[in-house]
């Protein structure tokens, strides 16, 4: 239990010389993981439709 809360400690109080880390990624890792998530639910939904309407 103490080494998720060290974690979030440093996260809240990094030290000198550790880069700032943000709550979000960069524009283009939010691009990525946002084309990845549009792939899964057409991927889903293809599926989905094929078992329906397979016969």
């Amino acid at each position: 239990m103490a080494r998720p809360l060290m974690t979030f400690g440093k996260l809240r109080h990094p030290r000198d010389g550790d880069p700032p880390r943000g709550a979000h990624g960069t524009p283009a890792t939010d691009i990525v993981l946002a084309m990845m998530l549009v792939l899964l639910v057409v991927t889903v939904l293809a599926l989905a439709f094929t078992e329906l309407f397979h016969g």
